[in-house]
């Protein structure tokens, strides 16, 4: 198994391994949704070391991992007292970096796009891009994990951009792990 996937299953287990810890002491099956975004940047730390020699890769990564970090309120929660951390949540800072965060992401499909050859596969990005873009404009969160399934297809089918593209999983099984959980608890999305 590659670092990569090695990566991935570390994740999944230490996700899973938290839910049955839940549903053990608890009696509920919950994932630990609210960290993915500091797990997002955990996990592109080794992602830009391995990829550390394609430049454009590591960067795009790192950064798709240091905007996601940012726009967690758990982690500012982690850096300010309650009265500074109001007053952040005030200014939108955190809103901006999730922006920049979409715009990363977007951005990377932009570049699967454009090394994609075949036209079937061009759409099946173009149509995941327009998912995102629909996911966020109209607040229809739901429209992130189908968006970012269908890029992990188009990515398994033929991969083009190398080691970057298995943040694709990545970002498929945190939005999982979200509507799961939110499922699971009957709570709506």
């Amino acid at each position: 198994m590659k670092p990569e996937g090695r990566l991935l299953f570390l994740t999944a287990l230490v996700y899973a391994m938290y839910a049955l810890t839940g549903l053990v002491t608890q009696g509920i099956l919950l994932f630990p949704f609210p960290l993915n975004e500091i797990v997002l940047f955990v996990v592109c730390v080794p992602l830009v070391y391995w990829t550390r020699h394609e430049k454009g890769n590591a960067l795009h990564l790192g950064l798709i991992g240091l905007f996601s970090l940012l726009s967690s309120i758990i982690f500012w929660e982690v850096l300010l007292a309650p009265t500074q951390l109001y007053d952040f949540a005030q200014t939108g800072w955190s809103d901006l970096f999730l922006f920049l965060h979409y715009v990363m992401i977007a951005l990377l499909m932009f570049r699967t796009l454009f090394a994609e050859k075949e036209t079937p596969m061009r759409i099946a990005c173009i149509l995941a891009i327009l998912g995102i873009v629909a996911a966020l404009t109209l607040s229809f969160g739901i429209l992130l994990l189908p968006s970012y399934l269908l890029i992990l297809f188009v990515v398994s089918i033929r991969p083009v951009l190398g080691k970057i593209q298995i943040i694709w999983g990545f970002l498929v099984f945190f939005e999982l792990v979200k509507v799961l959980s939110i499922l699971i608890n009957g709570s709506s999305y």
